[in-house]
């Protein structure tokens, strides 16, 4: 597996297993799956005295459940989180722009405030991509 990204290298894994018969059937359970991971996580992180290895551990539970969703619904991990990358920075460029336009910086704002420019950038988005 070499230089491959821990995505490839979880997808392959699943891929490889789904040969030998160690698969679901169809999608639903593996979307349940993912939401088990996440409700892991989420109980995780509630703790009182939160073990930061455990929260580890059960994050990358969470990402090899989310590798297995995308092979199931045939997308591939890598090139959906570039995307979610660049739609990230794409809007962020946007809210950095929009809090410039008020002579504002992005450190002197609130969340709240931030969230409003965030929503805005997304809107922004949604109406060009008509």
């Amino acid at each position: 597996m070499g230089s491959k990204t821990a995505l490839s290298q979880a997808f392959e894994i699943q891929a490889s297993c789904s040969t030998l018969g160690f698969d679901w059937e169809t999608v639903a359970p593996v979307f349940d799956k993912v939401l088990e991971e996440l409700r892991e996580v989420n109980d995780e992180i509630m703790q009182a005295d939160v073990d930061p290895h455990k929260v580890q551990e059960e994050l990358g539970d969470l990402l090899f459940a989310v590798v297995n969703l995308c092979r199931h619904l045939d997308v591939t991990p890598e090139e959906a989180l570039h995307q979610a990358n660049q739609k990230f920075n794409g809007r962020f460029a946007k809210v950095q722009a929009y809090a410039v336009k008020q002579g504002r910086t992005l450190e002197t704002m609130s969340m709240e405030e931030k969230e409003i420019l965030w929503q805005k950038a997304k809107l922004a988005e949604k109406q060009n991509e008509r």
